[in-house]
């Protein structure tokens, strides 16, 4: 779907659905521990709840796109499910393309440890489901399979990735006002850090096919306007020698641009003590 996306060639140029299936399919078929569960790691403060794989130790990743939390009913983009030896993390991914969180009207109330929230917010939500760990995933095409995640709670989490170039502190605020867990589950980063990663990944000896995948969701983002200043490296400027060139720059007042020669002691332009008058109204000082 990405050479789709990038030839223009798709129904619709604002789907945050084929943006985010485009490029999670990409991590998908790179190698868990140099793709997905790296970027995972770089994610400001969800690095330090994923630990760096041991030497030799194995990182496996399975993706589960648009499953359905059976708890509150919400339909994240992603479910990954990330086996770090012999231990077990899950991370929700909720993406946004050109759109803040889904938020629902809703009325309904709970109460724990004597407060009472109403419920609704999407990301809120999210998070139940996931503290709840029932999902209805895709299986041959179709929702039907049931998958209950059986690893330690505080292995869990939701990535909310948007397009906001500065961390969407409300929105995030609003996500705690409903569930406080938010403060240390629920995670921020942009697709511009997505671009970034895939950049430097660019520059590692790959093999086909993973050189190209990581080409083409490059290509992707950066059609997306996702791209981010990368330096001036490669930028190869023109000498421009000024010897010999006739004109003023306004007016083409002849001049004659010379070498810089050094700086030298400036001329004297006159004594001080023979000025007659003072700077505004000539007054004898």
């Amino acid at each position: 779907m990405t050479l789709a996306e990038v030839h223009g060639k798709t129904p619709s140029k604002n789907s945050e659905d084929l943006l985010t299936a485009d490029v999670f399919t990409a991590f998908r078929y790179l190698p868990a521990t140099q793709g997905i569960y790296a970027f995972l790691r770089t994610v400001p403060e969800l690095e330090d709840k994923l630990p760096e794989p041991l030497e030799n130790e194995e990182v496996t990743a399975t993706l589960h796109f648009w499953p359905l939390g059976q708890e509150r009913k919400r339909e994240p983009d992603l479910l990954l499910a990330l086996q770090i030896g012999l231990r077990s993390f899950y991370v929700v991914v909720e993406a946004k393309y050109r759109s803040g969180a889904s938020d629902k009207a809703e009325r309904e109330e709970i109460t724990t440890d004597g407060n009472s929230r109403k419920l609704g917010n999407q990301l809120a939500d999210e998070l139940r489901d996931l503290h709840h760990g029932k999902y209805k995933v895709f299986d041959q095409g179709r929702r039907k399979r049931h998958l209950t995640l059986e690893n330690d709670k505080e292995d869990r989490f939701v990535l909310y990735l948007t397009s906001h170039a500065i961390k969407p502190q409300d929105e995030i605020n609003r996500a705690a006002k409903q569930y406080p867990l938010a403060k240390q589950k629920l995670f921020w980063t942009n697709w511009y850090a997505v671009y970034d990663y895939f950049m430097e990944r660019q520059s590692k000896d790959w093999p086909f096919p993973y050189r190209e995948i990581v080409s083409d969701a490059i290509l992707l983002l950066r059609k997306k306007s996702f791209s981010t200043f990368q330096g001036f490296d490669n930028l190869k400027l023109a000498r421009a020698d000024l010897v010999g060139i006739k004109g003023g720059f306004w007016q083409d007042a002849p001049v004659l641009a010379t070498s810089f020669q050094g700086i030298h002691k400036p001329p004297k332009l006159f004594n001080r003590q023979e000025i007659g008058g003072s700077f505004w109204h000539e007054s004898i000082m």
